[in-house]
């Protein structure tokens, strides 16, 4: 918020996932999930896919937001947003799954889902970084995603758009004003 306070979104997806790398379950993560209490946290075998399915979550839902720069009920209610939350869901789970880890299917209806709701207000932190002016891990994200797919010989313009649009959005954000007066 402006004042510095977080708000937490009324969307709630519980992605709380520990593991050590190698599958096995061990007291040590078990002890990290039973401490954080009030924190729904789960110890899973898969880590690796888990934050793999994660970092894809977050992929879409900035590509998706802050390209449109609107909020899921507003990209609901438009003729093709359907149809371009569909393409960003899937060009992203190419990449995933170009690296070795497939979206599954039921993570891909919950995003559909997500953006299908017309009087949603949802809006990922990400966009709301933009909207107030502040950094984004875009670059981290977006941008390793279309590293990877670039590495792979793949072709992802959507994502390419999203990461333009992050870029240029640092360098407005960092140039000085042209016309501090405002006159013209």
């Amino acid at each position: 918020m402006p004042d510095g306070a977080i708000q937490q979104s009324q969307v709630r997806i519980n992605m709380n996932y520990l593991g050590e790398l190698d599958g096995r379950k061990t007291p040590r993560c078990e002890a990290i999930a039973d401490g954080l209490k009030g924190i729904e946290a789960k110890v899973v075998p898969d880590i690796t896919a888990q934050m793999w399915n994660k970092f894809f979550g977050f992929a879409y839902n900035a590509t998706i937001s802050t390209l449109t720069r609107s909020r899921a009920g507003t990209i609901a209610r438009s003729a093709s947003g359907a149809e371009f939350v569909s393409a960003v869901i899937d060009e992203c789970a190419r990449v995933c799954a170009a690296e070795g880890f497939p979206v599954p299917a039921q993570i891909e209806g919950l995003i559909r889902g997500l953006y299908a709701q017309v009087n949603s207000t949802y809006g990922p932190s990400i966009l709301i970084d933009m909207e107030e002016g502040r950094t984004t891990e875009a670059e981290h994200t977006i941008g390793d995603l279309v590293e990877r797919a670039g590495q792979r010989g793949m072709v992802v313009p959507i994502l390419m758009a999203a990461r333009s649009n992050f870029q240029a959005y640092k360098i407005t954000r960092a140039a000085p004003s042209p016309n501090p007066t405002g006159v013209a």
